[in-house]
């Protein structure tokens, strides 16, 4: 399935949307464990962005510019990690 979207910050402001963030500048501020972002990662669906969205967004969620995975599920789930959840599963996960 081709990916939706190829824009970050629409990405980004879904996330923000989701987990109840007034400002995209305060996904930053968000720590684990948070549910929220956890409910927001669990909402989109890995196949939604191209893994370049997923791959800037984890950038940008975790200052971590040196990983590189190997596609957007891959970015999706280690996001979850980063937030507390990943052990959870959802109707988005395989």
């Amino acid at each position: 399935m081709a990916a939706i979207s190829d824009s970050t910050s629409e990405l980004l402001e879904q996330l923000a949307h989701l987990s109840h963030c007034c400002y995209l500048s305060d996904l930053q501020y968000l720590k684990a464990p948070c549910p929220a972002m956890q409910d927001a990662l669990h909402a989109i669906s890995s196949d939604a962005y191209t893994p370049q969205c997923w791959q800037s967004a984890w950038r940008y969620l975790t200052g971590n510019s040196q990983a590189k995975y190997a596609d957007n599920m891959d970015y999706r789930l280690r996001l979850l990690a980063y937030y507390g959840g990943e052990s959870r599963k959802s109707p988005s996960s395989p």
